[in-house]
């Protein structure tokens, strides 16, 4: 998958920064992330997640901390972000693309994504989701805004593009 030239500029131009990234880390116990938590064990049995967007990690982390057998993956596009998920959670595979070119075999059971969807172009988000689907990836977790629910926005991802 090719995102939208005008998302590769978001991700160009997003001045995160190490304070940044340790200080996302550090809200892995916050409460709003307790949804990932709920949202996981409404999946059934998960053997392997990768989150898409993950940041520095805290959601990792967080599941990591909860279930050690789930086998975990990600990726992030911003280099401070993506370097301190790589250097504080050994052994899990971070790739450093906006989302995955879904690879013929891409091993991950369950994809989770936490507001990462509202900064894809609209037309890119259905050929995200089929790209998983045709891969096999047997479950979406997909923790999104939904914008204004009173509104005819309701129940699509909101769209944050910068």
């Amino acid at each position: 998958m090719t995102p939208s030239a005008d998302l590769l500029g978001v991700w160009r131009h997003m001045k995160r920064t190490p304070a940044d990234a340790e200080s996302m880390w550090n809200s892995w116990r916050a409460p709003h992330r307790a949804h990932v938590l709920l949202a996981l064990s409404c999946a059934g049995p998960v053997t392997s997640l990768y989150e898409a967007g993950c940041g520095s990690g805290p959601n990792l982390r967080l599941i990591r901390d909860a279930d050690p057998s789930i086998a975990l993956g990600g990726s992030e596009p911003c280099p401070a972000l993506a370097g301190w998920a790589v250097e504080h959670l050994p052994n899990v595979p971070i790739d450093g693309r906006v989302l995955p070119g879904v690879p013929d075999v891409f091993p991950w059971q369950t994809v989770l994504t936490c507001y990462t969807l509202a900064y894809l172009d609209p037309s890119d988000v259905a050929l995200t989701l089929q790209r998983w689907a045709d891969a096999g990836v047997g479950t979406l977790i997909l923790l999104e805004p939904n914008g204004d629910v009173r509104g005819a926005g309701a129940g699509v991802p909101e769209y944050r593009h910068l």
